[in-house]
C-alpha cells in the first residue's frame, strides 16, 4: 500500500476532531440538530485551516444512514464513500479549473437529478472565487432557488473576490488561523501515534513556521520525519527548514540592546558566512524583537512561539531597555522590510538597518521629561533657596567693537572699575531702550551680579526658560559688552523658592518710567518688521495707564 501523508492520514473524521474552529462546528452541529439546514454555505479563511474538511464532514452528517446527525457514524457505506471519494451524490469541483460559464451550465443541468443513494446532492466548489463573472451569473438563479435535494458548499481564501449577489445567497462562516499552541498539541498527538520522539522545542518551531495552518504544520512535520527519522530535535528542524541558529539571533538582539554597532555587524557577517538567507534571517529577527517588545509592554502575555528557555533569555536581554527604547528599535527594524526584501544585496541593506538601530541612542519617555521639567520649573520650598542649577555660556569670538549706541545715557563704567548694583540698574535702564523684550525677561531676576569676568543672573527656575536659549544669552552678553566694555561669561542660575512676580510699577521703576508701548514700538525688532512690511501698522495693544 502506498504511503499516506500525515495531512491525509490524520484528517478529522468528526466535528469534534476539528482544531481551532469551534465557532463553525458548533453552529453547524446545532443547525443539523434543529433541522435548520441552509441550501448554500460559504466557508472563507486562510489555507489549511479546515474549510474543505468541514465541508466533507457536513456532507457526511447530512447523508449518513443514521442521520442527518451531528455525529456521523463513519461506518455506513455513505460515510465511507464520502471519505474515499466514491459516492456520486457528493461532487467536489475545483473552481480554479472549472471557471467557464459552460461548466456552470452543466452543473445546472445535473442538479435536476435526484441523489442516487443519499438524501442530498452536495456540491463542494473549492476556490470558488476563481469562477468568471459569467459563471457567477449563471450560478445565481439556481443558487437562489435550488431544488430541495441540493446543497452548495463554497470554499475560498479570497472572499472579497466573490460578487455580493452570491454572498447574499449563502450562509457565511469565517475560518480563523489556528493558534500555535493548538497546532503544537495536535502535532504532539500525531507524533505519539506515529511512535516519533519529538522535542517540545522542535514542535514549537514547526508550529510557529506553519503560521496558523494545520495542513502546513503537518506537511512540515512529514518533511522533518523524512530527514530525522524517529527522533526530531530542534537542530534537525532548523536544518530542514533553513532557519537561522537561534544563538545567532539572540546574539544580534543583545548587540542591538547594547547599541553596539561593531558587535551587530560582526554577528551579521557570521550569519552570512554560515550560508543563511538574509531575508529569512530578517523575518526571524523581526519576530524575536516583536516578542521582546510585547513581553516588555505586557509581561503576562503568552508567547507560544518561544520555548521557556528562550523567553527567559530574551527577558534578561531586554531588562535594561525601556518600552520607548524597544519601540524605537523595533520601528527602525520593521520599517526596513521593503528595502531588505527588494534590495539587490539584502546584506548591505541589513547592515544599514543595524547601524541605524545602534545609533538611535536612549529614549526618554514624555512622562519623564514632564516630571523633570516640573522639578525644574516649580518652586515648592516655601521661600528657601535650594541647590542652584547653573548654565554657563562662554563668548564665541569677540563682539563688535564699534562705537557704543547711546540712547539718552552716558557710557558705562570704566573697564577696570568694580561694578555695583547701581551700575547694573543703569544697565537695565539702558537695556530697556535697546531691547525691551530681553529687558522684560530680566526683571524676573532675583539678582544680577558681575564679578571679574562673569555676569551671574539668578532667576526662579520657573522663569529660567525665558533666557536660557543660546541666542538670547548671546544677545545679553553683547549688550553687557557694549555697556560695560568687558568680555563677560554669562552664567544662568535657577533656584527653587517662592518669589513674587514684579508688578507693573516695579517694572516701570526699573526702566526709569519708560512707556512700555513706546519701548516696543521704537525697538529694533519693531523697526525691522516695519522695514520689511513697509505698509504695516502696530495695532491691538493698549498700554496700561496709571
Amino acid at each position: 500500500m502506498s504511503y499516506l501523508v500525515i495531512a491525509r492520514k490524520y484528517r478529522p473524521q468528526t466535528f469534534d476532531e476539528v482544531v481551532g474552529q469551534g465557532h463553525v462546528t458548533r453552529t453547524l452541529k446545532n443547525a443539523i440538530t434543529q433541522e435548520r439546514i441552509a441550501h448554500a454555505y460559504l466557508f472563507s479563511g486562510p489555507r489549511g485551516v479546515g474549510k474543505t474538511t468541514v465541508a466533507r464532514l457536513l456532507a457526511k452528517a447530512l447523508n449518513c444512514e443514521n442521520g442527518p446527525t451531528p455525529d456521523p457514524c463513519n461506518q455506513c457505506p455513505m460515510c465511507r464513500g464520502i471519505v474515499d471519494g466514491s459516492v456520486t451524490d457528493v461532487y467536489e469541483i475545483d473552481g480554479a479549473s472549472n471557471t467557464g460559464v459552460d461548466d456552470i451550465r452543466e452543473l445546472r443541468e445535473n442538479v435536476r437529478y435526484l441523489p442516487s443513494a443519499g438524501r442530498y446532492n452536495i456540491y463542494i466548489i473549492d476556490e470558488v472565487h476563481m469562477l468568471s463573472i459569467n459563471a457567477f451569473n449563471a450560478l445565481l438563479k439556481i443558487l437562489e432557488e435550488p431544488p430541495a435535494h441540493v446543497i452548495f458548499i463554497f470554499a475560498t481564501t479570497e472572499s472579497h473576490k466573490i460578487p455580493v449577489t452570491i454572498l447574499s445567497r449563502t450562509q457565511r462562516f469565517d475560518f480563523k488561523r489556528i493558534a500555535a499552541a493548538d497546532i503544537m498539541k495536535r502535532l504532539a498527538d500525531i507524533a505519539q501515534k506515529e511512535g516519533i520522539a519529538a522535542a517540545d522545542g522542535a514542535l514549537t518551531i514547526i508550529s510557529r513556521e506553519a503560521a496558523g495552518s494545520m495542513r502546513d504544520a503537518q506537511s512540515l512535520m512529514d518533511q522533518v520525519i523524512g530527514y530525522a527519522g524517529g527522533s526530531i530535535s530542534e537542530e534537525a528542524v532548523r536544518e530542514v527548514l533553513g532557519l537561522t541558529d537561534r544563538v545567532l539571533l539572540f546574539k544580534m538582539i543583545e548587540a542591538v540592546a547594547l547599541y553596539d554597532a561593531s558587535l551587530a555587524i560582526h554577528s551579521l557577517a557570521e550569519v552570512y558566512a554560515q550560508g543563511y538567507d538574509i531575508i529569512q534571517y530578517y523575518r526571524e529577527l523581526v519576530d524575536l524583537m516583536r516578542n521582546l517588545l510585547l513581553m516588555k509592554a505586557a509581561p503576562s502575555i503568552s508567547t507560544p512561539d518561544l520555548t521557556a528557555e528562550e523567553r527567559e533569555e530574551l527577558a534578561a536581554i531586554g531588562q535594561p531597555l525601556s518600552i520607548d527604547e524597544l519601540t524605537q528599535l523595533f520601528n527602525v527594524l520593521f520599517s526596513a522590510e521593503f528595502s531588505i526584501r527588494n534590495s539587490s544585496d539584502p546584506r548591505i541593506a541589513m547592515e544599514l538597518v543595524l547601524i541605524k538601530m545602534t545609533r538611535t541612542g536612549s529614549v526618554e519617555s514624555i512622562a519623564d521629561v514632564i516630571e523633570r521639567l516640573s522639578r525644574l520649573g516649580d518652586s515648592a520650598l516655601d521661600g528657601q533657596v535650594a541647590e542652584s542649577l547653573s548654565f554657563e555660556f562662554q563668548p564665541k569670538g569677540s563682539p563688535s567693537r564699534g562705537p557704543v549706541e547711546k540712547q539718552g545715557m552716558a557710557g558705562g563704567p570704566a573697564k577696570d572699575k568694580e561694578i555695583g548694583q547701581d551700575e547694573i540698574e543703569g544697565f537695565l535702564s539702558y537695556l530697556s531702550k535697546r531691547d525691551p523684550i530681553i529687558h522684560s525677561y530680566l526683571v524676573y531676576a532675583v539678582s544680577i551680579q558681575i564679578e571679574g569676568t562673569t555676569a551671574e543672573i539668578t532667576l526662579p527656575k520657573k522663569y529660567l526658560h525665558l533666557v536660557s536659549a543660546r541666542d538670547t544669552v548671546e544677545k545679553i552678553r553683547k549688550e553687557l559688552y557694549e555697556y560695560f566694555k568687558r568680555e563677560l561669561t554669562v552664567s544662568l542660575v535657577g533656584v527653587d523658592g517662592q518669589f513674587n512676580t514684579p508688578t507693573d510699577e516695579e517694572r516701570q521703576a526699573v526702566s526709569e518710567g519708560g512707556d512700555t508701548y513706546t519701548q516696543i514700538v521704537e525697538s529694533k525688532t519693531a523697526k525691522n518688521v516695519k522695514k520689511v512690511f513697509s505698509e504695516s501698522t502696530i495695532e491691538g495693544y493698549t498700554p496700561r495707564r496709571k
